[in-house]
Order: structure tokens, then C-alpha cells, then sequence
């Protein structure tokens, strides 16, 4: 199976995550709040990467659903529950 990256925000250093905090505030300047304030959906979000690797279907553990929003006032309608994630932007470490 081809499995897809994606870095929780843990794994992402606190630079880069500022500056794509940033991004997004200067992308949706509006002027409207940009910050998930819920816990448990800000620990679902995600960052996902150019990275693939395949893997046997034996060595996988599970699945999960990962939704993708546009922007963060649309990943204000990501409802959590078990195994769901959401990404809205990428991270790409070697850059």
C-alpha cells in the first residue's frame, strides 16, 4: 500500500509552525478570528507532505479519515471522532 506523510503539529518546529500561522493570517485577513480554539480539534490538525512510502498491508496498524479544508474558517466544520483528522496547509522539511 502507498501510504501518504502528514506531521502533526508536535512534529512540525515551532518556526516553521509561526510562519504558517502567519501565512494564514495573511492569506484570511479579514480581520475574522483564525484560532481553533477547541483542543481536541486543534490536536486533529494536520500538515500534510510530497512523502509516500508503500508498505505490506500486514505492517499497517489501522486506518483513519483525514479531511482536507480550503481554509481555517472551513476546518471549523471538522467534527472530531475517533481516527478523523483534518490538514488544511503542507509541510515540506526539507524546505
Amino acid at each position: 500500500m502507498n501510504v501518504k506523510w502528514y506531521y502533526r503539529q508536535s512534529e512540525v518546529p515551532d518556526s516553521v509552525y509561526q510562519h504558517l500561522v502567519q501565512d494564514r493570517n495573511n492569506e484570511n485577513d479579514s480581520g475574522r478570528e483564525l484560532v481553533i480554539t477547541d483542543p481536541v480539534v486543534r490536536s486533529r490538525e494536520l500538515f500534510i507532505s510530497d512523502y509516500v512510502d508503500t508498505y505490506h498491508a500486514a505492517a499497517l496498524r489501522g486506518k483513519c479519515n483525514i479531511s482536507h479544508f480550503s481554509d481555517i474558517f472551513a476546518a471549523r466544520e471538522f467534527k472530531a471522532r475517533i481516527d478523523s483528522f483534518f490538514y488544511i496547509l503542507g509541510y515540506n522539511p526539507e524546505t
